[in-house]
């Protein structure tokens, strides 16, 4: 009789969860910062989701349409994807106990969920030019990962794009996942990503009849991670020399400052402050699409973002991934 590891491995137990996020965190640091090249797509499991959402508007979100049908058929698809993710979770429960190595479908899973490997590449591309004009020549993965077009654009808004991916992925692929997948399991973590984590960043602004259920649900399901993602940024920019953490404090409670989205907006003006950056102004997406962002910053600080912001972006972004890998260590060691 073959061996198998499943009748020694209890999956929905915290010390499997917590191990499991130990050794991805690490794997992935280590590899996010000697492996060469761009990352022009998101996590696996962020693009099959991204990927499964458009094909579904695709097919159902047709301009022609009464704004009740779209509703309706928006409903329908947030169901679907709903139960997409019921579906893949189980499985890969079931197929945990009852193949031999099944449990290496989580690994893949949580790996494709939890990811930090694919901004830091795409960050670590940026920050390697030295001028403006370098950071636009070198833009291509940015736009692939963000949704943006960069072609009439600036270097600026370039790196401008490369703080706002640098706060989104920080929430969606690290703070957020971890989080679910710890309390909630695989179940919580599917549904996050399903459910939420299906958009790319600023889609929040361009909310039509067929994604208000999403939308809905994203702020919601966001609400605790967005907020916990600002106090491990905040303990970030205090061991990061060039960051300001009392001036992204200011920030998060400037209630004068309006962005869209109830809970992405509050990590984007954490890290307006916390790099000393504005943000906002015109985005261009690649499918034509414009849309006019209201500007949020510091009152002092430029909207010319550089290679110095995306560089302190990046930074930002290592320390946080640093210290939830030391939480998850230190539950790990109690």
């Amino acid at each position: 009789m073959p061996f198998s590891f499943a009748p020694y491995l209890d999956f929905e137990s915290s010390f499997f969860k917590l191990s499991l996020l130990a050794l991805i965190l690490v794997l992935q640091i280590i590899l996010g910062i000697i492996l060469p090249g761009q990352s022009h797509k998101p996590p696996h499991m962020h693009w099959f989701a991204q990927r499964l959402l458009a094909a579904l508007s695709q097919k159902l979100n047709r301009p022609n349409r009464s704004k009740g049908s779209l509703k309706i058929r928006g409903l329908l698809s947030f169901l679907f994807m709903a139960l997409v993710a019921w579906s893949i979770a189980r499985m890969a429960e079931v197929l945990a106990y009852s193949v031999e190595y099944g449990w290496a479908l989580i690994v893949f899973l949580v790996w494709g969920t939890v990811n930090i490997m694919v901004p830091w590449r795409a960050m670590r591309g940026l920050i390697a030019q030295k001028t403006p004009y370098e950071i636009l020549r070198k833009a291509d993965a940015l736009s692939d990962l963000t949704g943006f077009s960069f072609k009439e654009q600036d270097g600026h808004t370039v790196a401008r794009a490369g703080v706002f991916y640098a706060g989104y992925s920080m929430l969606r692929y690290l703070v957020a996942p971890v989080l679910f997948y710890y309390f909630l399991g695989l179940m919580g973590m599917m549904f996050y990503l399903f459910l939420s984590a299906s958009e790319k960043p600023l889609d929040v602004y361009l909310v039509t009849p067929f994604t208000r259920f999403f939308a809905l649900f994203e702020n919601i399901l966001d609400f605790i991670p967005a907020r916990l993602s600002c106090f491990v940024l905040y303990i970030a920019a205090f061991i990061t020399p060039t960051a300001h953490p009392q001036q992204m404090l200011k920030m998060i409670f400037d209630g004068g400052q309006k962005f869209p989205g109830l809970s992405l907006s509050v990590i984007f003006k954490g890290f307006t402050g916390a790099v000393h950056t504005s943000l906002g102004g015109a985005v261009v997406y690649q499918s034509g699409q414009k849309i006019l962002l209201p500007w949020i910053g510091p009152k002092a600080a430029s909207a010319q973002a550089g290679v110095a912001e995306i560089k302190r972006a990046f930074l930002l972004h290592i320390y946080c991934t640093v210290l939830v890998l030391l939480l998850i260590l230190a539950m790990l060691a109690v």
